[in-house]
């Protein structure tokens, strides 16, 4: 379980903001592209009863919020999709996993080996690959 989270400048050990959160868990995900904010969901935990101790997350109680390096308080979005539209600045890649909408360019069976994602842009289909990686977009 996660209830804070620390965005600290690495070169001055410079806290830029904190989120703490007393009742749901914090999941840390993803940094921009111009890491000005970081991408993290909460979520309510309830006991796992197959392996006491251990919590698992309560469906549907998820809330992704982008914090800001600039100290600014934290904003909300619907989906962690909307961030990654947003962040794109009207050129939006996204990746399918066998059909299904995932954050990460990478896809894995149920055997845990790697396989063709597809790719589109602004909604259109480009291609399918194992290990792609977007580096930028040349002009504007």
């Amino acid at each position: 379980m996660r209830h804070e989270l620390l965005l600290r400048d690495l070169d001055t050990g410079a806290i830029l903001n904190a989120v703490h959160e007393p009742v749901l868990n914090i999941e840390a995900t993803m940094w921009s592209p111009d890491s000005t904010e970081f991408l993290y969901k909460t979520y309510a935990l309830e006991p796992e009863p197959s392996q006491p101790p251990c919590k698992r997350p309560v469906a549907g109680t998820e809330t992704w919020h982008a914090v800001r390096v600039d100290g600014s308080p934290p904003e909300v979005q619907p989906d962690a999709f909307s961030w990654v539209r947003r962040w794109g600045g009207g050129r939006s890649i996204e990746f399918r996993c066998e059909g299904e909408p995932v954050l990460y360019a990478d896809c894995m069976d149920v055997t845990g080996n790697y396989i063709p994602l597809q790719i589109t842009l602004n909604g259109r289909f480009v291609d399918s690959a194992v290990g792609f990686r977007a580096l930028g977009f040349a002009g504007k």
